[in-house]
């Protein structure tokens, strides 16, 4: 099981690697905190809003911007209030489209009447 001193650990090399543009290590210790055996358990919704978040800026970074833009609407889920989320989302989104990332039938939750997010559907192509 990962303990709370664990997940801290995680969450501090996740942050060291990001800026050291290690995106793909970064994504993984977000990962592994919100994955983890005791993970979403030990996580407040906010600190999950917020691990989701840069998950998401970890894989537009890695342009996997489809799977960007679930964990963006994960976090908003979570109750993010992070004012650059939505303009990253979007962000996202136009990069998925350029990239054919996006299915014509994917329904995204910007494109759902607002509170529908346990609709959203998002390909992993």
């Amino acid at each position: 099981l990962l303990e709370r001193s664990q997940l801290a650990a995680l969450r501090k090399a996740a942050e060291s690697q990001a800026l050291q543009g290690d995106w793909t290590a970064a994504l993984k210790s977000y990962r592994s905190c919100l994955e983890g055996k005791l993970g979403r358990k030990a996580l407040s919704d906010a600190d999950a809003a917020e691990l989701e978040y840069l998950s998401g800026v970890a894989l537009c970074k890695l342009c996997s911007f489809s799977e960007a833009i679930a964990s963006f609407d994960r976090a908003k889920f979570l109750g993010s209030t992070k004012a650059e989320l939505q303009e990253r989302r979007a962000k996202a989104l136009q990069a998925a489209k350029s990239f054919g990332q996006v299915q014509e039938e994917t329904k995204l939750a910007a494109e759902l009447p607002e509170g529908k997010l346990e609709h959203v559907s998002i390909s992993y192509s």
